[in-house]
């Protein structure tokens, strides 16, 4: 750090005033006690807690890095600003995905903990910028540095895991997450953090300077109204969209409970929906029948069924080509008895199917008579360039057989059936998403639920689709953003950091 040991700098930039100038109680405790700047940690972990399932005050998460901005951004060493960021990490990623401990015990929390790395490597990185550059500067670029690395985490390595990303927080706000159709869920995490950025500079000036400058909440208030205001607009569009579409497409979701004999219990029971009604389309869970394809009688029954019905139907089925090596594949029926597809879930559970599901390598798109239909598989949703492609692809609605884990429990249910909404935004796509246990729901394209089943209920849901053919923003550049964050963010941090010691190192050696 330019010769000097972070111990010897107050990771403040050159021009600001010496923190003994400060005489309110407040800047001190701030400034110098570490006890308060750990405070400030713990209480971002809980506004971010709060912000998702089962509280899901999303509205907190436009404040939630308010205390750990002011936090870092005042300590005197990298080394605290690091432990601040792993503080807040570890509270708020143990308790919000607490669930992974039954299943996986002591795996399972440092699994779920995984994150924790890149929330103290935030704040580390925010900590050197600020160390380098005017506080000002350092908080301009917070909103990248977030973007980039939740980016990284959530779907560029073998780890990726996209859930509690904070433009997930605010799935229960309508309104708000409308302009996913323009920047995807990372545009929404970036949004955000602009806000919290803003606000955490209105709190440190008053700390440091004393000074009440007004321009950056006021600066907030106004992002925070565009995006109102914007999801406002395009939510107006929904009763004339309703009224001008005339390409409806019935479905039935069903939502049961796998047995052993699932395959006559999913036929008796389709039997039983379509009987005077016909459903165009009838989705089953995420392997739902083991050997559909291999077993001859169960393809005859499955045929038999689509042929009498009339219907399409979408199903997961667990295959086995090879000793111990499985295939989880989602078919489609077409009603006269034919298989318009397969599709090979791409992205299997780390840890829990990598071991022995062989992953698909292409993008799932079924043609029917009622347009292509796009296919992800239970854990896909979570990755908003799958429901992309799948678009890009052709896909006019999206159908996502999805099977879970009774054990995990209503809290883990909930929050993955959040991130449903996102891709129909994303894409304006209608989503079908059948689950074994919970959640099964039908979401329109503006991401309303229109109607769904909660954990553990058993039924099926009638309702229509409206396919859609035009592509978003998103869908087209809207990538765009979260690369350009990435690569400005390695290439800051390797320019100020790791070519300095690089040059330092050719020197004394």
């Amino acid at each position: 750090m330019h010769g000097k040991k972070p111990s010897e700098t107050t990771a403040r930039p050159a021009d600001e005033p010496h923190i003994p100038s400060l005489n309110i109680r407040l800047a001190q405790l701030l400034y110098r006690t570490s006890w308060f700047r750990f405070f400030l940690a713990i209480l971002s972990a809980i506004l971010l807690i709060l912000s998702f399932p089962p509280f899901n005050y999303g509205i907190l998460a436009w404040v939630a890095l308010v205390p750990l901005l002011v936090a870092t951004l005042s300590t005197p060493s990298l080394k605290l600003a690091t432990g601040l960021g792993a503080i807040t990490g570890i509270i708020f990623y143990s308790i919000s995905l607490h669930f992974f401990w039954p299943v996986f015990g002591l795996m399972g929390l440092l699994l779920g903990n995984i994150m924790t790395v890149f929330l103290a490597l935030f704040t580390a990185s925010l900590w050197i910028m600020a160390d380098r550059f005017a506080l000002k500067k350092t908080l301009i670029i917070t909103p990248i540095f977030w973007t980039a690395l939740e980016y990284f985490r959530a779907e560029c390595y073998f780890l990726k895991f996209s859930w509690l990303s904070l433009g997930y927080s605010q799935h229960n706000h309508l309104t708000l997450i409308q302009i996913c159709d323009v920047f995807g869920v990372y545009g929404l995490s970036f949004i955000i953090v602009i806000t919290n950025a803003l606000l955490a500079w209105f709190v440190l000036e008053k700390l440091r300077r004393k000074k009440l400058t007004l321009w950056s909440p006021i600066v907030a208030l106004v992002i925070f109204s565009v995006v109102l205001l914007y999801g406002l607009v395009k939510l107006s569009y929904v009763g004339l969209m309703e009224k001008t579409s005339r390409n409806q497409i019935d479905v039935a979701v069903f939502q049961e409970e796998l047995t052993t004999d699932a395959l006559d219990h999913y036929i008796e029971k389709t039997n039983q929906i379509t009987r005077g009604k016909k459903p165009l389309m009838a989705v089953w869970p995420e392997v739902c029948v083991k050997n559909a394809l291999s077993n001859p009688q169960n393809r005859a029954r499955l045929e038999k069924l689509t042929r009498e019905k009339n219907i399409y139907l979408v199903l997961g089925s667990e295959e086995e080509p090879e000793r111990h090596v499985y295939q989880n594949l989602v078919l489609m029926f077409g009603p006269k008895g034919k298989l318009p597809g397969e599709y090979h879930k791409r992205v299997p559970v780390q840890f829990v199917e990598t071991a022995f599901i062989r992953a698909g390598k292409e993008v799932g798109v079924f043609q029917s008579d009622f347009g292509p239909v796009g296919i992800m598989t239970c854990y896909e949703a979570g990755y908003s360039n799958l429901g992309r492609d799948t678009v890009k692809a052709g896909a006019k609605i999206l159908v996502i057989p999805t099977n879970e884990v009774r054990n995990w429990g209503r809290i883990e249910h909930e929050l993955h059936a959040s991130i449903v909404p996102y891709r129909a935004v994303e894409t304006r796509r209608p989503i079908a998403r059948s689950a074994s246990v919970g959640v099964s729901m039908v979401v329109d394209p503006y991401g309303r639920i229109q109607s769904k089943l909660d954990f553990l209920q058993t039924g099926v849901i009638r309702t229509t689709i409206t396919p859609r053919r035009y592509q978003t923003i998103y869908v087209r550049y809207g990538y765009l953003l979260p690369i350009f964050c990435l690569i400005f963010y390695l290439g800051l941090m390797l320019g100020h950091l790791i070519v300095p010691l690089l040059i330092e190192a050719y020197h004394n050696a």
